[in-house]
């Protein structure tokens, strides 16, 4: 009887499905609306930008607040890394993502302080899982030059406006990260995919329910039988 109650479960079971909710959601946000300030991305000089995860999943995509000049030359590396003691890690080798933007695919402004147009990257590929209260960091660079006119990052110009990590610079591309002089944050912002598990409908908990009143049911019976039979 309780092989027939199994395979009762199993086929109330079959037809239901427990979908998985996946929602692409903007996780930091620091875009600024009138960039008056933006830093050099030069041979001589990486910029790395730290934030701290609010919401658990895969990180999928980082916006980025980045431009160029008529005469700008050379592309740019972006990579993922993790922080040691809140500092972006030095290593390239352990760069947890790592891809190059090209020229051609960066904003041109030349002069003023207008709103700089986001690039985004596409980061979903390296499937990196990002827990709440993590920090990690992004870093923007340039090699194989020497190059002419650099591209340039868009920055807040208020200290502090974005509370949940800053800027770093570095010369070249092997050195120590050491904090922006000015402590300021650059303009950028994260996507995360999260994942929710929806409750079971009500059909299924009832059937559980009914399952459970069988399964009850049986061993009475059973208990019954054995107790007449003495």
């Amino acid at each position: 009887m309780l092989k027939k109650v199994a395979c009762l479960f199993s086929v109330l079971l079959a037809p239901c499905t427990f979908d998985v909710a996946v929602a692409d959601i903007i996780d930091q946000s620091n875009l600024v609306p009138n960039a008056s300030f933006r830093i050099a991305i030069a041979d001589v000089q990486s910029v790395a930008q730290t934030f701290e995860v609010g919401v658990t999943g895969v990180l999928s995509r980082i916006d980025l607040q980045i431009s160029k000049n008529t005469l700008a030359e050379g592309d740019l590396l972006f990579s993922i890394r993790n922080t040691l003691a809140g500092i972006p890690d030095p290593l390239e080798s352990n760069s947890l993502f790592q891809t190059t933007i090209t020229l051609d695919s960066i904003p041109e402004i030349n002069g003023g302080s207008g709103p700089t147009p986001v690039t985004s990257i596409d980061v979903s590929s390296a499937a990196i899982a990002v827990f709440d209260g993590e920090i990690f960091s992004y870093s923007l660079s340039r090699s194989g030059g020497p190059f002419g006119s650099p591209p340039w990052a868009t920055s807040a110009t208020n200290n502090g406006v974005y509370s949940n990590g800053s800027i770093y610079t570095r010369p070249g591309t092997v050195a120590a990260w050491s904090p922006a002089s000015t402590g300021d944050d650059l303009g950028f912002q994260t996507h995360v995919t999260a994942s929710t598990v929806p409750e079971p409908g009500s059909f299924v908990v009832l059937s559980l329910i009914g399952v459970s009143c069988c399964v009850r049911r049986c061993r009475q019976t059973r208990n019954f039988a054995k107790a007449s039979n003495v």
